[in-house]
C-alpha cells in the first residue's frame, strides 16, 4: 500500500470515520486517538468532529517520536559526526 503525499490529502476529515481512514485504524483506536494525542488537531461542536489533517499529521509525528524515545531510552538515533 502506497501512502498518499501530504499535499494530496484533504485539508479536513470528519468524524471517527475520518480518523479511521486517515490513520488506517479501528473505531476503538480512533476514539483513543481522539481523546489523547490527536486532541489538539480536533474541533468538536456538538456531535460534529472536524480534524485538521496537517495538524493531525504533526501530532502523529510528535507521538511517534515520543514512543520511539521511550522504547529506546531517549536515543533518537542521531549520530554526531565524531568531531
Amino acid at each position: 500500500m502506497e501512502l498518499p503525499k501530504v499535499n494530496e490529502l484533504p485539508a479536513f476529515v470528519y468524524g471517527l470515520k475520518g480518523i479511521r481512514d486517515l490513520f488506517g485504524v479501528s473505531t476503538t483506536t480512533a476514539q483513543v486517538y481522539k481523546k489523547t494525542w490527536l486532541a489538539p488537531a480536533i474541533t468538536q461542536v456538538g456531535k460534529r468532529i472536524v480534524i485538521n489533517v496537517q495538524q493531525a499529521i504533526e501530532c502523529f509525528s510528535a507521538e511517534s517520536l515520543r514512543e520511539y524515545r521511550k522504547k529506546h531510552n531517549g536515543d533518537i538515533g542521531i549520530v554526531d559526526g565524531g568531531e
